[in-house]
């Protein structure tokens, strides 16, 4: 049975791949729509398979079912209105929505409608619907509300103006050639934003999108010259990509009806009233209400006395045309034609034929034609395949964006970038069984944005891991590179991964060098980690936690566990977990796994913080595991931990000042070259998309490796008049820092109100503050109000019977009091608990820090003691602001509830806070108004402590001179 269907496909012509065996082809179904007329232009009503005639990249094809328009089994068509507002202009597109709008019924008939615009990103106006009311209306208001940029004019316009100013040829030339790079790049991001929304989602029976825009010139290097009175060397650059655009959306089964109707004259009333008409041929229809105009329109006197040139593309439709033809669709220049064409739509038979395709190919060309000449058919001149090459690259753009996508394979890929000839390396998880048939898509961008794509066909190597696939392949990559996406598929199942290649940088060594640089035999790629250790799960983690790896270094026989530095315990065998005492604070704690094999050499190692909350960035070289053995190849690990909200941007590594490599994705390794000398050090340096930087550095060569680390202490000070209000303007030398009553000498002073501060809102969300709740989320509100948005960081813990984490510490203050504006109220109090979450959170943070807790003191914390509390804030010393609305608290001043306002002062002063009982209904704007000008009014003092390697309570005092002045900070620290 296979060697006759080997020779059935072989006489078919289908061996297209003589590098792959025949049995690897498949037999498929493909599924087109398909238009067919008469010789009147009419529908034709009976037809079968043998009136047909298939050719898919030349070869015949056999027809397997032909349903007839409502046949039984067919599904309603998918019809997505695409409206953009950025290729056009304001009277064409409210136009074709008022077109459309008029055939909201017939739209609603053939199937299931949605209306997005994109200006520029894809917006959902209407989700898909069959309701035509719901569509009138919603067409009606992008007629009447959508702007329309119609961006690509307005580019030709700016461009005559600045050419018409240039008085040097030479000049004027280069500015033209950058006008043409302008007008490519904004078409293609149009390419990208259409493909990007028809393709997301699967097929779904038949579809079709009504694409709203002008049109574009294929050349806008003739256009805009011609325009320009100049010559430029004629290029088709927008050829291939608009190919490439029309076979993707083909191969997804979409039958394209661009609709342009810019230069459409003939009458078009509207449900509003009258139309004001221009008189120039690239004019826009203005709407208007009664003897209203509505705004943003010009008039055609306006736009005359504006533009001596109309900027209009010179052959708009050729781009649209190619998009239609191949999709098997009709570009709908005319107003009349968009109802001729849906009803046309309507009578589509859906033609199922067979045929036998490598399930690598990307498609073929088809052609459906008639047996006899007196009909005609319209349908797609492109089918099916694997994910069309222009996909994978809009997949790569948005790997290239910082986007995290769902992919089905690991991918870890390292580019060489430098000359004579560049070089990917990869290694993909593909799995034990799977039999891989990998394209690789790379797109790269330089510093100055320019695009570079690249498809290629490769052969993996598998290693001895068989589930890994190694790549290598050179690859013709433009200079000045900055940044690439690598993308791998498995063209026969579909699957496919992604990163950011990490840039290796080798510099101008010898020949010789240069080919000893890294090992031959590893090649650019570090080796996969030999331990990786495993988070728990949980926030907040104190006493007994298991602490699990995965080892993927089969040498590996020991692990061993080290908290803090010290030796914890350690397996032989798997699974590699222990169980470790993190003690009854949860304090932040590192723990390292040490992964060792049979002869006792040290072969991997990792680490983890636990319990740093809203971290900052930061850097932490955990490799090399041997910092001594710099003579031959080593890899060089970094763990980066990213706060919430920001985007790494890149990590770059440096062995002493010369830059190695530039990373961008996770895991943060690579291969260094055997190192000459002695000694150097490696240094590892973050970026956020925000300019912050963090690094770690760590000596290598003779000796251990080394981290100089500094005892400098950071007192927040706030000073006080006798009323309680906050005094600035004072000057260094009014302070005394005594820590263990001896005094200490002042490393700085300064003014800390324009630093950076991050502030933890915890409140109170239990039953009894039901009738409290809004007036609480006012004020919280108004206080976030009072912070530097984009300086300063906030977060929200909301607790009632247990505390949570509503809103993670992030510089967009207006997210955190949209967490504020939607707490509601139920469960018990668990007050002593939320203070200490809400302090693990501001654990990892740098620089200015402060809790503010709202509470309405029903102590009803009975499954965490205060004791616990009180000793975990001493510990971290950040301040902390209580604000307790109860008028019981109020009457006893705290003491009536079991000494619970005692409790609330004792925790407060000793971290430098304050504690306010306030009575239920009292405003409570001024109590955060006073702690906001209390923290603006804070001064930074530093000293050296000299008490390292001393352990137990260091108590600490602040003294300020001047009359009625006192000062308040943490009363010490616990080391």
């Amino acid at each position: 049975m296979k060697r006759n269907l080997v020779t059935l496909l072989v006489a078919l012509g289908l061996a297209a791949f003589p590098a792959l065996q025949a049995d690897e082809l498949r037999l498929t179904s493909d599924r087109v729509m398909i238009e067919v007329l008469d010789g009147r232009g009419r529908a034709v009503e009976e037809l079968s398979g043998d009136d047909l005639e298939i050719l898919e990249a030349g070869e015949k094809r056999s027809a397997l079912e032909l349903l007839a328009p409502g046949a039984t089994g067919r599904e309603p068509w998918r019809i997505t209105l695409l409206f953009d507002a950025v290729l056009t202009g304001d009277g064409s597109m409210a136009r074709s929505a008022r077109v459309l709008e008029e055939q909201a019924e017939a739209l609603a008939d053939l199937g299931w409608v949605e209306v997005v615009v994109a200006d520029p990103e894809p917006r959902l106006v209407l989700p898909a619907s069959r309701d035509a009311v719901a569509l009138s209306n919603a067409l009606g208001r992008v007629s009447l509300l959508e702007e329309a940029s119609d961006a690509l004019t307005r580019e030709r316009r700016e461009t005559l103006r600045l050419l018409a100013a240039i008085g040097d040829p030479e000049e004027r030339q280069e500015a033209l050639v950058e006008a043409v790079q302008r007008e490519e790049a904004l078409v293609l991001e149009r390419h990208r934003v259409w493909l990007s929304w028809l393709a997301a989602a699967p097929p779904r029976g038949p579809q079709a999108v009504l694409l709203v825009n002008d049109g574009y010139d294929l050349d806008p290097a003739a256009g805009l010259g011609a325009l320009a009175g100049l010559e430029l060397a004629p290029e088709r650059s927008l050829l291939e990509p608009s190919q490439d655009l029309a076979r993707a959306l083909a191969a997804y089964g979409w039958v394209a009806l661009p609709v342009a109707l810019r230069q459409a004259r003939d009458s078009q009333g509207s449900r509003f009233g009258a139309v004001y008409r221009g008189d120039d041929p690239g004019g826009e229809d203005v709407p208007v209400l009664g003897t209203i105009r509505l705004p943003g329109r010009r008039s055609a006197e306006e736009r005359a006395a504006e533009d001596e040139v109309d900027p209009f593309p010179a052959q708009p439709y050729d781009g649209l045309r190619a998009l239609a033809q191949t999709t098997g669709g009709e570009v709908l220049a005319e107003t009349a034609a968009v109802g001729d064409a849906l009803a046309r739509l309507a009578t589509r038979w859906e033609l199922r034929f067979s045929g036998a395709r490598h399930p690598a190919s990307e498609g073929s060309l088809l052609e459906v034609r008639p047996q006899t000449t007196r009909w005609q058919v319209r349908g797609p001149r492109w089918v099916g395949g694997a994910t069309p090459s222009a996909v994978a690259a809009l997949r790569a753009d948005r790997l290239l964006a910082g986007d995290d996508l769902p992919s089905d394979l690991e991918v870890v890929a390292v580019v060489e970038k430098d000359p004579p000839q560049p070089r990917l390396e990869a290694r993909v998880a593909v799995g034990p069984t799977s039999s891989p048939l990998p394209r690789v898509t790379l797109v790269a961008i330089d510093g100055e944005g320019k695009r570079q794509v690249i498809h290629q066909r490769v052969d993996g190597v598998r290693g001895e891991d068989a589930a890994q696939l190694r790549l290598s392949l050179p690859i013709d990559l433009a200079p000045g590179v900055d940044r690439v996406a690598v993308l791998v598929e498995d063209l026969a199942s579909g699957r496919w991964g992604g990163t950011l290649a990490g840039l290796v940088v080798r510099g101008e060594e010898s020949e010789a060098a240069r080919d000893a640089f890294f090992d031959a035999d590893l090649g650019l790629l570090p080796a996969p980690k030999a331990v990786n250790l495993l988070r728990p799960e949980g926030g907040v983690l104190r006493g007994e936690v298991t602490f699990e790896t995965v080892v993927s270094d089969p040498a590996v026989r020991r692990v061993e566990f080290l908290l803090d530095g010290r030796t914890v315990g350690e397996r032989s065998s798997a699974p590699y977990a222990v169980p470790i005492g993190l003690g009854r604070l949860p304090l932040r704690r590192v723990i390292e796994a040490l992964a060792y094999e049979a002869a006792g050499q040290l072969v991997g190692r990792d680490e983890l913080a636990v319990n740093e909350g809203g971290r900052e960035l930061t850097v932490r070289i955990t490799e090399p595991v041997d910092p001594t053995a710099i003579a031959r190849s080593f890899d060089v690990a970094a763990e980066i931990d990213v706060p919430e909200g920001r985007r790494l941007e890149r990590v770059e590594l440096f062995w002493n000042d010369r830059l190695m490599a530039t990373l961008f994705s996770p895991p943060f390794r690579h291969r260094m070259p055997a190192i000459e000398g002695d000694a150097g050090f490696v240094r590892v340096a973050a970026r956020l998309d925000d300019g912050t930087i963090a690094e770690d550095s760590m000596v290598l060569g003779q000796g251990s490796s080394e981290r100089v680390e500094v005892n400098l202490v950071e007192l927040y000070v706030v000073v006080a008049d006798r009323a309680g209000r906050p005094v600035k303007g004072l000057e260094r030398d009014v302070f005394e820092v005594r820590e263990g009553g001896q005094t200490m000498a002042l490393a700085g002073f300064s003014d800390a109100s324009d630093m950076p501060m991050t502030v933890g809102m915890a409140i109170d969300s239990s039953a009894s503050m039901f009738a409290k709740l809004p007036a609480v989320q006012e004020a919280a509100r108004a206080f976030l109000d009072g912070l530097e948005a984009g300086r300063d960081r906030a977060f929200l813990v909301e607790f009632d019977s247990r505390p949570s984490l509503a809103s993670a510490p992030t510089d967009d203050l207006g997210r955190v009091a949209e967490a504020v504006s939607g707490l509601e109220a139920g469960g018990q109090t668990s007050l002593w608990e939320s203070i200490v979450f809400s302090l693990v959170q501001l654990q990892g943070s740098r620089g200015r820090k402060a809790l503010v807790v709202y509470s309405d003191g029903a102590d009803q914390d009975k499954g965490f003691r205060y004791r616990t509390c009180l000793r975990f804030a001493r510990k971290l010393g950040i301040p902390v602001y209580v604000i307790v609305s109860n008028n019981e608290a109020v009457r006893t001043e705290g003491l009536g509830l079991r000494t619970f306002g005692d409790r609330l002062e004792r925790l407060t002063s000793a971290v430098g806070g304050k504690t306010y009982l306030v009575r239920s209904g009292q405003d409570l704007g001024d109590v955060y108004r006073e702690i906001e000008r209390e923290l603006s009014s804070q001064y930074l003092l530093t000293y050296y402590s000299d008490t390292q390697g001393l352990r137990g309570w260091r108590g600490v005092e602040v003294d300020v001179q001047g009359r009625g002045l006192s000062a308040r900070t943490v009363a010490g620290f616990d080391r």
